[in-house]
């Protein structure tokens, strides 16, 4: 149905279950949702995570729109974050 509806599904951390560790519904978008982990809202994301991560985004842009929203706010580590996978899917542009 949600294919079917257009609608997607957010891949989530952290994930409650396997099946929203990935993000699944219609393929004409991939969504990640990262609250932060293992504390929520609180953790800060390494920077391997972040770069496991990118490779993740970077496979799904080669056939869908890509969204990523860090929801780990209560300590400010979202901007750092996103800031991070933001230098790291522009180096690899040509």
């Amino acid at each position: 149905m949600l294919i079917d509806f257009q609608i997607a599904h957010a891949a989530v951390d952290p994930a409650i279950s396997p099946r929203v560790r990935t993000p699944g519904g219609w393929d004409g978008v991939s969504y990640y949702r990262l609250h932060g982990s293992p504390k929520m809202y609180y953790s800060n994301y390494s920077d391997e995570f972040l770069s496991e991560l990118n490779s993740k985004l970077q496979r799904h842009a080669e056939y869908s729109d890509v969204w990523c929203i860090f929801d780990n706010t209560a300590e400010f580590h979202a901007t750092a974050n996103a800031l991070t996978l933001l230098h790291l899917s522009r180096a690899l542009l040509p």
